[in-house]
């Protein structure tokens, strides 16, 4: 079979190709982002709080999340936090109105409703190590990076891409 990972799901498809050798055809990783060690630098500041609170004190985060089933209720208190904790103004202006906002305030909502362990579980591939090597895919692996994606950038991903000896 061939695996495709998207954003969060870039570290799904490249372990699975390296879990699943003789299983595997192809994978592709659009916009995914690697591990970033356990400061997590350059990630976005939702998601680097939501990590270290989640590491250092994860009652807390749960409570906080748990609370924030409350917030999500109004969208223009989701399109506040949504846009003040945006990884740079472009993303916050695209997120502000529109298509992009009402996408965002759905998405956020889902994810806080989900509760506050699967929140917390959605940033862990990004903190820690993956537990799989690029080097051992044998299947050939082709990386999309969003070039003007500011969270997902591809210079996070290009030291990961080099280590896989088929990506194109």
């Amino acid at each position: 079979f061939r695996v495709r990972g998207v954003s969060g799901g870039g570290p799904h498809a490249l372990c699975t190709a390296s879990l699943l050798p003789d299983r595997v055809d192809a994978c592709a990783v659009v916009s995914g982002l690697p591990p970033l060690g356990p400061d997590g630098r350059e990630l976005p500041r939702l998601l680097l709080f939501e990590l270290r609170l989640g590491r250092r004190a994860p009652r807390v985060a749960a409570a906080l999340l748990t609370a924030a089933r409350l917030l999500v209720r109004r969208r223009a208190t989701v399109n506040w936090l949504i846009c003040r904790f945006a990884a740079c103004p472009g993303d916050a202006r695209a997120l502000s109105s529109g298509a992009a906002a009402e996408a965002s305030f759905r998405a956020f909502r889902e994810a806080v409703g989900s509760g506050a362990r699967a929140v917390l579980a959605d940033a862990e591939p990004y903190s820690r190590p993956w537990g799989c090597a690029p080097e051992d895919i044998r299947a050939p692996v082709r990386v999309f990076p969003g070039l003007r994606d500011s969270t997902a950038a591809w210079r996070h991903l290009r030291p990961v891409a080099e280590r896989v000896p088929s990506a194109a």
